[in-house]
């Protein structure tokens, strides 16, 4: 007995001996052969500072980190950042992985701190498709599982840049966990998810700003039949609480989706929440009353190659709505709102949309207005008006700005129109209701980041054939300007040819570029920077006749700039232009191409 036990004791030192030496004497090599591995199976680079393998970080099992991990992608001519962080750290269970090789346990995967910049470069290309493919790959054995006990990711960050629909999106302060079980061709997986800030925008334009969700997912994936079922999940936006169930089948070129939102609350305050910069620190202390419903179903086949559309059902109603936030002075009340959209039809010829009121009043004057659409994908009918009074001072003493945000001025839209497209395409403006007119007074607006932007008047008068603004009298921070502005033809800005025309009669005092000219910084590719392309200015067809009286330009003095021209799609051509540059008289014509990749 004494023998065994010293044989015993002699096995164990040993064990020991070549956990602590293991790791030390065949260090590098250990980080060398993850990193050639790693980066052999992808078109990319997989770098880090240090990694560590140990038996004593999480006994009994084996845990390894990687301390700065950073992965390259070359996809599409283009080399991007995918990924970078502070640590990866892996727990493996040893002896179930020397045991039994076709049924993987992961203890605990884990990713701190991660930063992962995702870029769609067109409808099929972006920098995450990094896996090399191989035709002489084993086939993977059905007949094995994984299990991932327990995984999380803390405070990461999520950089999403679609360049081709010009949108982006950006997630701050990530932190998500959740277990894997995955069983032959199917996966189960359990997660919690808290998000601090989710922002969208599209050409610039915030769509989403500083959204928070909180959410429970219950997921189940066949990978046989590329179908995800959701059940019964939770997601929490700002104080919207939504449930979720249904399924959802990835087809090759098309989706089946069965699908059931709900919200279970009911006070107004819980949707309006929603708004951009609506959600602050102290929404508890909002007083607020009246109600909400929201609730939307989804079923059938989508095809954007067939032109295929599920049924779908979506109600969504307010009533009486009443909102003060403690620190504000005014109140909106008598909002009112009834959102009702459908499809019978998997053509979509019954889908339409109707907002059949909309109402608010806010420190005692009313703005209201409705709008109908029908038969969306073929032949869009579309009818409504918007009329009252917003004041924008008022706005301001109500609703939370971003910091550093000045708004005042008053709006009077006075609008209604009953159109379909293709009266619009065949230009029979004779039976096309638009009219109206939107006037604007004294409106200024400023935000910490732009110079203040001013327009003492503004008169839009609105029909089927022209949008026209007579004396636009305006500033932007230093730089004036005065102007009378036609658009010609402007519904036919909601056609498939989606078409601007232009004409633009303008004068200037100064006009100070410095102030909107902005350094350069390493952060160029923020999710909100609108990226100007030639994509953007097809349809576009501007002409315009500008004096400028000067200019500011660093390291340039510039005056008595005159000029006359035409901006078609990306060609800029100038009819007569002349300017006194640095006391130097200059005149000329000619046309420039590619301008968007020129100026952007």
């Amino acid at each position: 007995m004494r023998k065994l036990l010293k044989v015993g004791l002699f096995v164990i030192l040993g064990l020991l001996v070549l956990a602590f030496t293991i790791p030390i004497f065949y260090k590098s090599t250990i980080m060398e052969a993850i990193k050639t591995q790693a980066s052999s199976s992808i078109n990319g680079k997989f770098e880090f500072k240090d990694a560590s393998i140990s038996l004593f970080r999480d006994f009994p099992n084996l845990a390894i980190s990687i301390e700065k991990p950073q992965c390259l992608a070359y996809v599409n001519q283009d080399t991007s950042l995918l990924f970078n962080g502070t640590e990866i750290i892996i727990s493996l269970s040893l002896w179930k992985l020397l045991r039994d090789r076709q049924n993987t346990v992961i203890k605990s995967f884990g990713l701190i701190k991660p930063i992962i910049n995702f870029i769609q470069f067109d409808s099929l290309h972006n920098n995450a498709q990094i896996l090399k493919t191989d035709s002489n790959a084993e086939t993977v054995n059905s007949n094995t599982s994984l299990e991932i006990s327990y995984y999380y990711i803390k405070e990461g960050e999520l950089n999403y840049t679609d360049k081709f629909s010009n949108t982006s999106s950006k997630i701050n302060n990530l932190n998500h966990s959740g277990n894997i079980v995955q069983t032959n061709d199917i996966l189960n997986l359990i997660s919690n998810t808290q998000i601090q800030s989710i922002s969208y925008y599209s050409n610039g334009i915030p769509v989403i700003e500083n959204l928070s969700l909180d959410s429970k997912l219950n997921l189940n994936y066949s990978e046989q039949n590329s179908k995800y079922v959701i059940k019964e999940s939770v997601f929490n936006l700002n104080n919207l609480k939504l449930l979720c169930n249904g399924d959802i089948q990835l087809l090759k070129d098309s989706t089946i989706m069965n699908l059931a939102i709900e919200s279970p609350g009911n006070e107004f305050k819980d949707l309006f929440s929603i708004l951009p910069n609506a959600f602050t620190k102290d929404y508890k202390s909002v007083e607020s009353s009246g109600t909400f419903m929201f609730k939307v179903e989804l079923n059938g086949i989508y095809s954007a190659l067939n032109k295929f559309y599920p049924n779908w059902d979506l109600q969504c109603s307010i009533e009486k709505g009443a909102l003060k936030y403690p620190q504000k002075q005014l109140k909106i009340q008598d909002v009112a709102l009834e959102i009702k959209s459908g499809n019978s039809d998997i053509s979509g010829k019954d889908a339409y949309l109707n907002i059949n009121s909309f109402k608010m009043n806010l420190n005692n004057q009313l703005l209201n207005g409705s709008l109908q659409l029908t038969d969306i994908f073929q032949n869009s009918t579309v009818a409504g008006t918007l009329k009252g009074i917003l004041n924008l001072a008022d706005l301001s003493a109500f609703y939370p700005m971003a910091a550093g945000t000045e708004l005042s001025g008053v709006i009077k839209p006075d609008l209604e129109f009953n159109f379909n497209q293709k009266t619009i395409e065949n230009s029979q403006y004779s039976d096309v209701k638009l009219q109206g007119s939107v006037l604007c007074d004294l409106i200024k607006y400023k935000t910490k980041d732009l110079p203040e932007i001013k327009v003492d008047q503004a008169a839009i008068k609105i029909s089927p054939e022209l949008i026209v603004i007579n004396e636009l009298n305006s500033s932007f921070g230093k730089s004036d300007l005065k102007a009378n502005i036609i658009w010609q033809e402007p519904l036919k800005y909601f056609t498939p040819e989606s078409s601007i025309k232009l004409k633009i009669v303008s004068k200037s005092n100064l006009v100070d570029l410095t102030e909107w000219i902005s350094e350069a910084t390493p952060q160029q590719n923020k999710p909100n920077d609108a990226a100007l392309t030639a994509n953007d200015l097809e349809g576009v067809q501007v002409s315009f006749e500008s004096t400028i009286a000067k200019l500011v330009y660093p390291e340039y003095k510039i005056t008595a700039v005159k000029g006359s021209g035409e901006l078609i799609g990306d060609q800029l051509i100038l009819h007569n232009f002349s300017a006194e540059i640095n006391y130097n008289q200059i005149q000329g014509k000619g046309s420039f191409t590619n301008l968007a990749a020129y100026m952007f």
